[in-house]
């Protein structure tokens, strides 16, 4: 029973409910598969992928987008122009006026030239251009026309969705073989119940009858207390073995992802699930592709490959259009519309940019993509390597565990044998308690050898399959 020990060290304690569910391994391996949490958030991770994906096709889209720009100068900007500026504007004033014969106030034509000033200033003149107030709403369009960068980024957010559909594929066979995993111990331990109870009824009827016969006085009361000491013994060892049954559903609970509220009764046995493995299991050829792990292995060669092309794309040039119109009103003031006036502007144009030049570091972007290709390519052959060795283990183990069984239950047979003709012995009165007790002792080996011995197959059976790739 030590190996038994081991297996419930290791697992948590839950409180024993009063209602069961009947629950096989296939059952527990689908309720995991919709209710896990590391499958949920696998399965999140495609929902977010799929939204990558969209996401990365808008930047190519056409972006349209609309602004409003208000500004309002307490200081306007102004321009110094030179004395002679505002002379020859004077003196272009002055001639327009007596062109058109414009009189002044006191009813004399205007003068083509202005009086001259003796005051004025040879200072330059500071004036603004610059209204007041200044309000412009607009729209602008952009689109990509070429960028290899983009193209290069669509592929690798559609490659990222492939490698997260194939993580959730592991991630389900990881919670997989968890299940089993916590699985096969509770039928080690329901296995030796169900041994140990036809041990008691067979013991309980043997000491039934050793009292009578102590009553009769045929044999000594130390017979009798040897036999019942025996039995309380086993007794006691069937209920920590019963006991310790919840502490191990309640890991197979954890893993499924079920309530601790919840209560199951496993009701798969280890026979049911020793079905004979194929030849082609135990001597046919390796198939990667059926391991999960493999595909996420490939996947990731794949996007690998993908940042040679974004290291080549990115001395290709990129080509984008773009277009705005907008239509603002300026003024010093908007009381009156005769103090404000209304301003269009439109633009239309391309934009081509030609990488040239980066320091070499083209070379050498390019350099390390080649190489990340060739570490990705040795991580694939180190993971076949790896592969063909655990299932030649695998196949070796399940030989030896197949072997190992045959043996155990031949020894059971013997040792059934034996308890037989010491408890007929016993019964005839040539027998001693003792010489039974020992016989007792080595069927009852015997029998928790047996069961380990088809546990042992079984999860050689199971560790073959996951090392193929069978499950």
């Amino acid at each position: 029973m030590n190996r038994i020990h081991i297996y419930l060290l290791f697992l948590f304690a839950s409180s024993i409910g009063i209602a069961q569910q009947p629950l096989s391994l296939e059952d527990a391996i689908k309720f995991a598969m919709q209710n896990n949490l590391g499958i949920k958030n696998a399965r999140v991770n495609i929902a977010d992928a799929e939204a990558r994906i969209y996401e990365n096709r808008a930047t190519g889209l056409p972006s349209l987008s609309g602004t409003i720009d208000w500004q309002t100068f307490f200081l306007k900007p102004k321009v110094a122009l030179p004395a002679s500026f505002a002379n020859g504007t004077s003196l272009a004033v002055f001639g327009i006026l007596n062109s058109f014969g414009v009189k002044d106030k006191n009813g004399n034509i205007i003068p083509a030239t202005p009086p001259v000033d003796p005051n004025a200033s040879n200072e330059p003149v500071k004036i603004s251009f610059q209204q007041t107030h200044s309000i412009t709403p607009g729209i602008s369009l952009s689109q990509l026309i070429y960028s290899g960068s983009y193209n290069v980024a669509i592929r690798a957010a559609r490659e990222y969705r492939e490698l997260v559909q194939k993580q959730l594929s592991s991630k389900e066979n990881e919670v997989r073989n968890q299940v089993i995993d916590a699985y096969l111990p509770a039928l080690l331990i329901t296995e030796s119940v169900k041994t140990l109870d036809k041990n008691i009824a067979n013991l309980d009827k043997l000491l039934f009858e050793t009292k009578a016969f102590n009553k009769e006085g045929f044999i000594e009361n130390l017979d009798v207390d040897r036999l019942t000491l025996s039995l309380e013994n086993i007794k006691s060892q069937r209920a920590n073995i019963a006991r310790n049954k919840e502490l191990v559903v309640n890991a197979l609970k954890f893993v499924m992802g079920a309530s601790n509220n919840e209560n199951y009764e496993l009701n798969d046995d280890i026979s049911s699930l020793l079905k004979t493995v194929s030849t082609e299991d135990l001597e046919g050829a390796v198939n990667f592709n059926k391991r999960a792990e493999y595909g996420l292995i490939t996947q990731g060669e794949r996007m690998t490959a993908l940042q040679l092309d974004l290291a080549k794309s990115s001395t290709l040039p990129t080509v984008a259009g773009f277009a705005s119109y907008s239509y603002g009103v300026q003024g010093n003031n908007f009381n009156s519309k005769d103090n404000y006036f209304w301003l269009q502007t439109g633009v239309v144009g391309a934009k081509v940019s030609v990488p040239i030049w980066n320091g070499g570091g083209f070379k050498y972007t390019k350099q390390r993509a080649q190489l990340a290709i060739e570490t990705a390519k040795n991580q694939r052959i180190e993971f076949e390597n790896a592969v063909t060795m655990q299932v030649n283990n695998a196949r070796i183990a399940f030989k030896n565990a197949t072997i190992n069984l045959e043996s155990q239950e031949k020894n059971l047979a013997l040792a059934e044998k034996i308890y037989g003709i010491s408890k007929k012995k016993y019964k005839e009165g040539v027998g001693s308690s003792v010489e039974i007790i020992q016989a007792e002792t080595t069927l009852y080996q015997n029998q928790q050898n047996v069961i380990q011995a088809k546990y042992d197959l079984l999860k050689a059976k199971m560790d073959l399959d996951k090392a193929l790739g069978n499950r």
